[in-house]
């Protein structure tokens, strides 16, 4: 009997161990949590890109493409007309395209380059770098 009553003593600290254990083990992951989603947010470039035809505004966030050292892929410049690509801001890269499919880059001082998503059609696409790094250079790829 006395075995018994240990043998339940133990369990029960056991199980107390492991809910404590597992008690604060979420907690240590949600405080560490806000800090991990920050510095990921930083990896991420927003954009907004208007239809010109409709006048709808999209809006987003993507993430590092690759290296801006990286060499620019070529495009077929027949498909793709581009005008207006200028820096309104020392953050951001806009410009003007129309395509069947296309995508919009900026490369940061951050030493990433970062995608628009594809379009396909006429559009104004600004992509704004992650703070506080500021844009170098940018340009529209086509893809079709």
């Amino acid at each position: 009997m006395k075995v018994l009553k240990s043998l339940g003593v133990l369990g029960v600290s056991a199980l107390l161990t492991l809910g404590v254990g597992g008690g604060t083990a979420p907690t240590a992951s949600a405080a560490a949590a806000p800090a991990a989603r920050q510095a990921a947010a930083a990896d991420y470039a927003d954009y907004s890109a208007t239809n010109v035809e409709t006048g709808r505004t999209s809006t987003g966030s993507v993430p590092a493409g690759g290296r801006a050292s990286d060499e620019v892929p070529p495009g077929d410049t027949d498909r793709l007309a581009c005008r207006n690509g200028h820096f309104p801001t020392a953050f951001s890269f806009q410009i003007e395209c129309d395509g069947p499919r296309w995508r919009v880059f900026v490369d940061c001082t951050d030493g990433f380059r970062y995608f628009s998503p594809i379009f396909s059609g006429h559009f104004i696409v600004r992509i704004t770098c992650p703070a506080p790094h500021r844009a170098v250079r940018g340009g529209a790829v086509d893809l079709s």
